[in-house]
């Protein structure tokens, strides 16, 4: 299995969802990686643009998949809680 596979099999452990949406690490070139993930109509906004969750989803998923192809072990290392006050 190389880093790429590694990486995609650790985020769908930590990441059900990105299993989900097909969403997987293509390549691993330290300090880079790329990450695809597949396009569905629902994505779509108006004016057939790529919805902005859309972009972040992918933007946030491959700066994980960076820091876990330099550190493994860092899982909590781009990790947010959100408090909500009614």
């Amino acid at each position: 299995m190389d880093l790429a596979q590694a990486v995609t099999q650790q985020l769908y452990q930590i990441m059900p969802a990105a299993e989900r949406q097909g969403l997987y690490v293509s390549d691993v070139s330290l300090p880079q990686v790329s990450c695809v993930m597949p396009f569905k109509p629902n994505q779509l906004r108006p004016g057939n643009t790529l919805s902005g969750p859309t972009m972040m989803t992918l933007a946030d998923v491959c700066m994980y998949a960076l820091i876990l192809a330099i550190d493994e072990r860092q899982t909590m290392a781009v990790t947010q809680d959100f408090g909500f006050i009614f």
